[in-house]
């Protein structure tokens, strides 16, 4: 898919399209392809037309400046939102801070 089919279109741009159980992924623009592969267990895959730091200043859709291609791999995601309007995280969603989490991943570049 396109970069910009990995977000979904909220009227206050938000973090989404988080994918869960990777275990390779590749980002290409025709000319370089950059893959990712998990070593022992999935990881986590975002992709985003802008940086997190952006996406935080970002208050309508009309704010959103894509600046490039941004990948995010991580472990897992605990979840979004405070319980503030819904339910919080349920108890097998939670990850302790104070507990160390490693994940090993690959990274190949091959340039046409």
């Amino acid at each position: 898919c396109k970069v910009s089919d990995m977000t979904e279109p909220n009227i206050k741009p938000q973090e989404s399209g988080n994918r869960c159980d990777c275990r390779m992924a590749s980002v290409s623009d025709g000319t370089t392809t950059v893959t990712f592969k998990a070593v022992d267990k999935p990881f986590e895959l975002g992709i985003k037309p802008y940086t997190d730091k952006a996406l935080f200043t970002m208050k309508h859709q009309k704010d959103e400046i894509r600046t490039g291609t941004y990948v995010t791999i991580q472990a897992f995601q605990q979840g979004i939102g405070t319980g503030a309007c819904g339910p919080g995280i349920a108890q097998e969603y939670l990850y302790p801070s104070n507990q160390e989490y490693r994940l090993g991943f690959l990274i190949s570049v091959e340039t046409l």
